[in-house]
């Protein structure tokens, strides 16, 4: 159409303009329709041929475009008018069939197994010919399955096996007394368990009537079940009598059980109806139906027993004294041997005393009393008793008074005496007190072996305590009387001097020669660096003296004891290498313990 378009501006001129629109229709363009390709094939995409340009949804600007995966595409063409165009087309490439069924498995024997191949195949084809998209394997074997579509066909085969088949048993449906109880065992071996009540014990202890089922699991995953049908018959009770009896000793009673029983067992093993009971102690009966179940009950039998100590141990009676004899209370009746009656009994006299009693159940008893006359202790202690050192003694006065108290305050009737010394005791009897005493001395024993000594190497020293011992024991273990010994130590001997063991000591020591060394090296390296003289035993050495000389005589050191030592140097420089001479005086002991002078001479060779 036409437009124009008239202005006018502020004096009032005017001017127009025109232009002539024409519409052109909008560039039509089609790609197809949305279509499904397998994967692996191309879509050549083309529009129609004749525009000025073409824009892909990629970039590219060809007239046509390959189309070789799924997704979206579009395109965009302008005409010779410059007027756009569009359109759009989706692309699904669909793969080759492919087809799982799984890795080979084994299935539980009592199990079936489901195989899937999948949905979405035009097609299905098992081993068996069947067609559908599962089969259920229920055997063991090889399974395959082919599956199609419009891109091709695929299969996949698996191997199923079953485990072996297990069975067991919880047994046969049974039934058992009330109060008793049984335990049901499927058999070790699984690995697991689970029972009715939830518990997963190997063993389940029923005492009820009910159903009882365990489900059991292999090693594989494997469940089984087994179930059984218990019952329990109903409980009954008797009653044989009171629960308590009581009878006089040397009556007895007869204990009935209930009529009607199939068997009847007393406590003694006795079977039957009834029982003599003339012992205390409990009776019991067991009773049992024509189903085997049993029912107890018991009565305790009381034997009422007079004591025989009714009046206590026999007793003594002081001089110039009344005793009162008294009888255990709780009886009803008492009668003494005068025909008096009482609990208790008043004498000033010696001799025999008896008494009867009855109690609530009329049982009768009796009992016989000695009195004595007292008489004062004798304690048994000698004036004086010698020990060994060391030792002690027990000084017992024996047993029965009132109190005891020694000199120390024990109150014992044994007292160990470890001391020398005055032992004095006194003892309170039901008549008044008594006292002795005794005096304790220790053997003074004595061994001599002389005193510590000192050998010298190669000798031997004989060691003796003298005469009068006997039952030797020396340190060495020896046995013998004497003791000839020739190495440094210590000895000792236990012996017996006819009274007692006594023990003496001796130290005995081996004195070697000087040992000097012949070379030295004081270089500071911490081996052999000085120059000394040692012995085995450098205590047994006096007045020790060594002098050291050059070659030409000349003194260059002096050690006034066996524990100095020489580092090589001469006031205070290194001495040259080479050898030097010493002389060494000392002094030692014999074994005899005299003053024994000793000289030694030598060379040193100094190294460095």
């Amino acid at each position: 159409g036409l437009y124009w378009l008239e202005v006018t501006n502020e004096f009032g001129c005017t001017g127009r303009d025109s232009i002539n629109v024409t519409i052109v229709p909008t560039p039509v363009v089609w790609l197809g329709n949305d279509t499904t390709l397998c994967i692996g094939e191309t879509l050549l995409l083309c529009p129609e041929q004749g525009f000025l340009q073409y824009l892909w949804q990629d970039g590219s600007t060809d007239s046509c475009y390959l189309a070789n995966s799924g997704g979206s595409y579009w395109v965009q063409v302008t005409d010779e008018n410059g007027c756009l165009g569009s359109d759009t087309i989706n692309l699904t490439f669909l793969p080759a069939p492919e087809v799982w069924l799984g890795n080979d498995t084994l299935v539980c024997f009592n199990e079936v197994l489901v195989l899937d191949a999948g949905e979405g195949f035009e097609s299905y084809l098992w081993q068996d010919g069947s067609v559908g998209q599962t089969f259920m394997a229920n055997e063991a074997g090889f399974y395959w399955v082919e599956v199609a579509n419009e891109c091709g066909s695929g299969a996949d085969s698996i191997y199923v096996n079953f485990t072996e088949p297990f069975d067991f048993t919880l047994g046969n449906d049974t039934s058992f007394c009330y109060g008793q109880s049984i335990i049901l065992d499927p058999g070790s071996g699984f690995a697991s368990y689970l029972w009715q009540n939830g518990t997963t014990n190997q063993t389940l202890t029923v005492s009820s009537t009910g159903i009882y089922w365990v489900a059991v699991t292999d090693e594989f995953g494997c469940t089984n079940a087994d179930s059984v049908y218990i019952e329990v018959f109903s409980e009954f009770s008797f009653s044989l009598c009171n629960d308590t009896i009581n009878l006089c000793e040397g009556d007895y009673i007869f204990l009935y059980g209930p009529e009607g029983f199939e068997s009847y067992l007393w406590q003694d093993g006795s079977t039957y109806q009834s029982i003599l009971a003339d012992n205390e102690g409990i009776y019991w009966l067991e009773v049992a139906d024509e189903y085997g179940c049993a029912a107890r009950d018991s009565v305790q039998v009381m034997v009422n027993s007079i004591p025989d100590d009714l009046l206590g141990a026999d007793t003594i009676i002081c001089p110039d004294e009344t005793i009162t004899l008294q009888a255990l209370p709780g009886y009803w009746l008492y009668v003494w041997q005068d025909g008096s009656a009482g609990i208790e009994y008043s004498t000033n006299e010696s001799g025999d005393f008896w008494v009867t009693v009855q109690d609530e159940f009329g049982c009768f008893g009796s009992d016989t009393v000695r009195v004595e006359p007292f008489l004062p202790p004798s304690f048994g202690l000698d004036e004086s008793q010698w020990i060994c050192d060391g030792d002690s003694i027990l000084l017992d006065v024996g047993e029965g008074y009132v109190s005891y108290l020694w000199h120390n305050g024990s109150q014992t009737p044994e007292l160990w005496a470890a001391d020398e010394g005055l032992y004095k005791v006194q003892v309170e009897t039901i008549c008044g007190t008594y006292s002795d005493s005794v005096n304790i001395y220790f053997h003074q024993g004595f061994m001599d072996l002389g005193n510590d000594t000192v050998i010298h190497s190669g000798e031997k020293v004989l060691l003796s305590p003298g005469p009068g011992f006997s039952d030797f024991l020396w340190s060495t273990g020896s046995t013998a009387g004497t003791l000839n010994v020739g190495e440094a130590g210590t000895y000792w001997l236990s012996a017996f001097d006819g009274f007692c063991y006594v023990l003496d000591s001796i130290r005995v020591d081996v004195f070697s020669d000087l040992w000097v060394p012949n070379v030295f090296t004081p270089n500071s390296d911490g081996y052999n660096d000085a120059f000394f003289a040692t012995t085995t035993y450098p205590d047994g050495i006096f007045n020790f003296k060594m002098t050291i000389f050059n070659r030409w005589g000349r003194r260059v050191h002096e050690m006034n004891s066996i524990h100095e030592e020489w580092d090589g140097k001469i006031n205070g420089s290194n001495a040259s290498e080479g050898v030097y001479f010493w002389t060494c005086d000392y002094q030692t002991l014999d074994r005899t313990g005299k003053i024994v002078n000793r000289s030694q001479q030598g060379s040193v060779t100094i190294l460095r």
